[in-house]
């Protein structure tokens, strides 16, 4: 197999996830339901085809207070102390695997339908094509894929401004040289208007 999905998740800890969302939510409901998305995005990530898929779990020595932790997912650590380095280091890990492809998304936008996910591997299944990029509508993205190791200048890209993440990135891998294949733009849930996006139909 020579593609791997890797979903970013966080350990549902009142206090440390979704903390956008309080008010209107508590800190306990803002994990209860980040714990509902990340089940919920397992669930459908295991129906993707011909793809190896693995969990990158953070913080990692608190696993063991996943929700559902008997969902059948191999699960690896989030390595490093910022989100740059933890994409970096998941990213090196998988292609030290053998894996040619690696598409890594996150696990708050729990409408993003499967078939988004298979059409990053198939732009990467494209010689022309570099990376792969699905932009968010705060400014960042939901998902990146990559044939190979990123650049520096792409880690680089998300410290600043979270509004800005996508466009920096969009330009450092430009400046790198790498043609880059953009998604069509998602919502993540991350602030309370966002939460009015569930009621709707998918």
């Amino acid at each position: 197999m020579d593609s791997c999905l890797v979903l970013f998740g966080k350990v549902p800890i009142p206090g440390r996830c979704k903390t956008r969302l309080c008010p209107p939510l508590t800190h306990e409901e803002a994990a209860g339901l980040y714990a509902g998305f990340l089940r919920e995005v397992v669930v459908a990530s295991q129906r993707i085809p011909d793809v190896a898929l693995r969990l990158a779990v953070y913080p990692w020595e608190r696993r063991a207070e996943l929700p559902d932790p008997d969902l059948a997912v191999d699960m690896m650590p989030q390595e490093g102390a910022k989100l740059g380095e933890r994409l970096e280091n998941a990213f090196v890990s998988c292609f030290a695997e053998g894996f040619t492809r690696v598409v890594i998304r996150n696990t708050d936008s729990p409408c993003l339908p499967e078939a988004r996910v298979c059409a990053a591997f198939e732009r990467l299944m494209d010689p022309a094509i570099d990376l792969v990029l699905g932009p968010d509508y705060g400014g960042g993205y939901y998902l990146i894929g990559a044939k190979r190791a990123l650049p520096c200048q792409l880690i680089e890209a998300l410290e600043g401004s979270p509004h800005e993440v996508f466009q920096r990135t969009l330009g450092a891998a430009r400046r790198a040289g790498l043609v880059t294949a953009v998604l069509r733009s998602e919502h993540d849930i991350d602030v309370p208007a966002d939460l009015d996006l569930l009621e709707q139909p998918r």
